[in-house]
C-alpha cells in the first residue's frame, strides 16, 4: 500500500517559512515604535483656562418659588333675592368704590321705602301737635311719651326701609378690575349669589413658602427681588408685609407674602414668580465658579498651576450660591486657579493656558 509524501511541493513549503520569518522580523521592528508612543502619551500636556483669585463679596442666595396675587380679590354677592333688573359694569372694566354694579328689581322695596316716609312724616305731624299741648299742660306725661316712642318707630322703619330698597343694587366697595360675571339681565338671583369678581391689581402681593432653616432670615420691612417667566428681563422687589408664627404642617416651612406696587398691571394674578431670599453676604472672600470645584471620594477638589504644573488642592466649601461657591479654605489670593479643563487633571501633570482671566 502506498501512503501520500508529506508535502507534494518543496518549494511552496519553503516560501511560507520565509514570509514567517519576515513577519516576524516587522513585528519585532514595530513594538519599540508603539512602546515610543505610549511613553509619549503620558507626557501630554492638558490644555486649561485659568484666572487669577481675588478676595470678592458674595452674596448668598436661595431662590424660592412664588405665586402672584390681587391685594383683593373676592366674590361680590347680592344682598337681596330677585331678578336681575340690569347690569351696570361688565366684566374687564375698572370701576370706582361705590359705583353701582347690579341691580335687582326693586318696585316693592321702593314701595315700602316710601310708605315708611309717609308713616314718619304723619308721626311728626302729630309729634309736633303734643309737644304744643305739652306747653300747655294739656296732656299727661305718659301720653306724651306714647306719641314720642310712636315717632322714633316711625324713623326707625323709614331708616330700615331705605337700606332694604338701597340693597337692591350692589355697589363696587373698592376700586378695582371686573375679573368675571356671574349673572345676567333677567335670570333670578337668589340671596348671597357670587355676581362678580372683583380684583384690585394696583398692587399685589406674594406668595412665598420659607424653609424652616431660612426663616430667621427674613422679616416684615425685607427687601426681596423676584422675576416672573412672562417678563425675564424685569426685575421687581417686593417688601415683606407677612411671615408666619408657626409652620405648616405638610412641609413645615413658614407662609410668608410680599407687597409689591404694579401701576402698569403688568403682574397678574396667578404667575408664577421666582424670589431671591439673602441668607449671609460674605466680605472679603475667596469666590469661585462652580466649575472650578469638582467632588472626589468625599472631598472638593481644586486644581491651581504652579511651575506650569497642576497642583491638587483640597478645600472647603462655605456656602454654595447660584453661579459660584464660596471657599472657607484651601486656596489663596494670587493663586492661578484652573476654572475649565480640570476635571481630567492630575498632580503634577504639566499644562497650557487656553485663556487666563481676573477672578471677582
Amino acid at each position: 500500500m502506498n501512503y501520500p509524501t508529506e508535502t507534494k511541493n518543496p518549494r511552496k513549503k519553503i516560501r511560507l517559512v520565509i514570509l514567517s520569518i519576515l513577519g516576524l522580523i516587522i513585528l519585532l521592528a514595530i513594538l519599540p515604535k508603539c512602546h515610543r508612543k505610549i511613553e509619549k502619551g503620558e507626557e501630554t500636556v492638558a490644555a486649561v483656562v485659568t484666572q487669577i483669585v481675588q478676595p470678592s463679596t458674595a452674596e448668598d442666595l436661595i431662590y424660592l418659588p412664588a405665586i402672584v396675587r390681587a391685594r383683593f380679590d373676592a366674590q361680590l354677592a347680592t344682598d337681596k333675592p330677585g331678578i336681575v333688573a340690569e347690569i351696570l359694569a361688565d366684566k374687564g372694566k375698572l370701576v370706582e368704590a361705590g359705583q353701582p354694579l347690579l341691580r335687582i328689581e326693586d318696585s316693592t322695596w321702593k314701595t315700602s321705602a316710601e310708605k315708611a316716609d309717609i308713616d314718619l312724616r304723619e308721626a311728626k305731624k302729630e309729634l309736633d301737635r303734643w309737644q304744643e299741648l305739652q306747653k300747655t299742660g294739656a296732656v299727661s306725661p305718659s301720653d306724651f311719651d306714647t306719641i314720642k316712642a310712636r315717632y322714633d318707630t316711625a324713623v326707625l322703619a323709614l331708616t330700615d326701609a331705605r337700606i332694604q330698597y338701597g340693597k337692591c343694587t350692589l355697589k363696587s366697595p373698592i376700586r378695582g378690575i371686573i375679573a368675571d360675571r356671574y349673572l345676567e339681565v333677567g335670570e333670578h338671583a337668589p340671596e348671597g349669589i357670587a355676581a362678580f369678581r372683583l380684583v384690585d391689581i394696583d398692587e399685589v402681593k406674594l406668595s412665598v413658602d420659607i424653609p424652616e432653616r431660612n426663616v430667621l432670615s427674613i422679616a416684615q420691612g425685607t427687601l426681596m427681588t423676584f422675576v416672573v417667566d412672562v417678563l425675564p428681563a424685569r426685575v421687581f422687589t417686593g417688601t415683606v408685609s407677612f411671615v408666619s408664627s408657626a409652620a405648616s404642617e405638610g412641609n413645615n416651612s413658614f407662609a410668608a407674602e410680599l407687597r409689591c406696587a404694579n401701576p402698569d398691571h403688568e403682574l397678574r394674578p396667578g404667575m408664577i414668580a421666582r424670589t431671591a431670599l439673602s441668607r449671609a453676604v460674605h466680605k472679603d472672600a475667596i469666590v469661585v465658579p462652580l466649575s472650578a470645584i469638582t467632588p472626589r471620594k468625599g472631598e472638593y477638589i481644586a486644581f491651581v498651576v504652579e511651575n506650569e504644573k497642576a497642583s491638587r488642592r483640597v478645600v472647603k466649601l462655605e456656602a454654595i450660591t447660584e453661579k459660584e461657591i464660596v471657599l472657607s479654605s484651601g486656596l489663596n489670593p494670587g493663586d492661578e486657579l484652573v476654572v475649565d479643563g480640570n476635571r481630567t487633571l492630575a498632580d503634577g501633570m504639566k499644562v497650557s493656558r487656553g485663556g487666563t482671566g481676573t477672578g471677582k
